[in-house]
C-alpha cells in the first residue's frame, strides 16, 4: 500500500507479460528449364501461427496456411535482351504481436502529468492529471470458432527490354487482392 498525503492507495496488480506467440514456416521451391529460353519456378510455403493469453491457454491457433507461388521467366527473343515474365502466389499475414498484450490479458497503464517548467518529478499517484488504470483480463477477449489467418492473392505480369548494357525499358503490372 502506497499513501500519499496521507490517502491510502492500493496499485493494481501487475499483468503477465508472458504471452508469446510461436511462429513456425517451411518453404519448398523448384525451377524447370523448360527450353533454352524458358524457366518455370514452382514452390509452396506452410505456416502456423499460435498466439497465447496472459493465463497461457491458447488465443489463436492458425494453421493450415499452405501458401503457392508459380512463375515463369520466357526470353522471346532469345538472345539474353528481353524477358517476359509473370507469377501467382498466396501470402499470409503475421498477426501484430502486439495484440498478446493489449487483447489477450490485463494490462496495467499509468497516465501521469507533470505541467512543471522546473520541477521534473513525477506527480503523486492520487495528485490532479495523475490516472491509474486496468485493461482486460488475464483470460484475454474472447476469439470466434474457426478463425482464419488474413491472407492476399498477389499476380504479377511484365516485360522487359535492353537497350543496350546499360539501358533497359520495361512495363510491369501487379494486381493484390486481399483473401481474408
Amino acid at each position: 500500500t502506497f499513501t500519499p498525503s496521507g490517502t491510502d492507495f492500493t496499485p493494481l496488480v501487475t499483468a503477465p507479460f508472458a504471452t508469446p506467440t510461436n511462429r513456425t514456416g517451411a518453404y519448398v521451391q523448384d525451377q524447370w528449364r523448360i527450353l533454352p529460353t524458358l524457366t518455370v519456378n514452382a514452390g509452396v510455403r506452410y505456416d502456423r501461427e499460435l498466439v497465447r493469453k496472459g493465463n497461457n491457454e491458447v488465443a489463436i491457433d492458425l494453421q493450415d496456411q499452405w501458401a503457392p507461388r508459380f512463375g515463369f521467366v520466357w526470353d522471346f527473343l532469345g538472345d539474353g535482351t528481353s524477358k517476359l515474365y509473370g507469377s501467382a502466389g498466396r501470402f499470409y499475414y503475421a498477426l501484430p504481436t502486439d495484440l498478446n498484450v493489449r487483447v489477450f490479458t490485463a494490462n496495467t497503464q499509468v497516465f501521469n502529468y507533470n505541467y512543471s517548467p522546473t520541477d521534473v518529478t513525477t506527480q503523486a499517484p492520487n495528485a490532479p492529471r495523475a490516472r491509474f488504470i486496468q485493461v482486460g483480463s488475464f483470460a484475454g477477449e474472447p476469439v470466434d470458432a474457426g478463425i482464419k489467418a488474413a491472407y492476399q492473392d498477389e499476380f504479377t505480369f511484365g516485360v522487359e527490354k535492353a537497350l543496350d548494357p546499360t539501358l533497359s525499358i520495361g512495363l510491369k503490372g501487379t494486381y493484390r487482392t486481399l483473401g481474408r
